[in-house]
């Protein structure tokens, strides 16, 4: 996500549907590298409580391999 500049509703939408399609067929993905305004934007929208953000890749790949989806 550090490549993300800016992200609106429309945005946070794709990241939902994202979710949900994911959790309907396994593991539910993680953020990686996400920017403090995504954060912040994520914690006021509460899509943080579904949708993990994790530091780096290798740890969002690292929670995958053991299929915490949570």
């Amino acid at each position: 996500m550090s490549a993300v500049p800016f992200c609106d509703s429309a945005g946070l939408s794709v990241l939902l549907r994202t979710w949900r399609q994911a959790d309907q067929a396994g593991p539910v993905p993680a953020l990686a590298s996400v920017p403090t305004q995504l954060q912040r934007m994520l914690a006021i929208t509460g899509v943080d409580t579904v949708l993990r953000a994790l530091d780096t890749v290798a740890e969002a790949e690292s929670g995958m391999a053991v299929g915490d989806g949570a």
